[in-house]
């Protein structure tokens, strides 16, 4: 299936020793239209127990439509862009801040969400910085709920509707032959 957008170069395996392997060193992107445009996509909300291939089995029939899904949603590398299950998303706080409190305030926040120094603005203004959070009404944000917000925002994605798998596919596939000259 990849080898049809991607073609094929050798690997040097020292496992196995040379072997043909997609070209991914191409890159397949859906056109704008389709991710841009709801009657192309239906918003998913990923769950922890969901999996990107049982995803993209469930939605078009094929674990190997996967590429279809990180298209849609501009991914180069699932594994980045993918949320992290609650197992994951505490073993992500232990290695990333191993010797801080998740209750540790990570900055401040104004309630239009721009961040904002309270140190600074006291230095500036001569007051303390606890004064400056009680004034302008800050909101604290700790190391748990930073990360925890990143990975929220990674669940809703955008999912090409199963009808217009074989248009993106005929046009993707005109793309390339166009590219290779054939």
């Amino acid at each position: 299936m990849l080898t049809v957008y991607y073609g094929v170069v050798e690997y040097n395996s020292k496992e196995m020793g040379p072997v043909l392997v997609p070209d991914i060193t191409k890159c397949v992107r859906i056109p704008d239209t389709y991710k841009n445009d709801k009657k192309y996509y239906i918003e998913y909300e990923i769950k922890d127990s969901d999996k990107l291939d049982i995803l993209a089995f469930n939605t078009y029939g094929k674990t190997e439509y996967y590429w279809l899904i990180c298209s849609m949603n501009d991914w180069t590398d699932p594994r980045q862009h993918w949320p992290l299950n609650t197992t994951q998303l505490s073993q992500l706080f232990l290695d990333k801040y191993p010797l801080m409190d998740l209750d540790d305030v990570l900055y401040y926040r104004d309630v239009d969400g721009r961040v904002v120094d309270p140190w600074a603005i006291g230095r500036r203004d001569g007051v303390q910085p606890i004064d400056v959070v009680n004034l302008l009404g800050l909101e604290a944000v700790t190391i748990e709920r930073h990360e925890t917000e990143i990975n929220e925002r990674k669940r809703v994605i955008k999912v090409l509707k199963p009808s217009f798998v074989e248009q993106v596919e005929q046009l993707l596939e005109q793309t390339f032959l166009t590219e290779e000259g054939g």
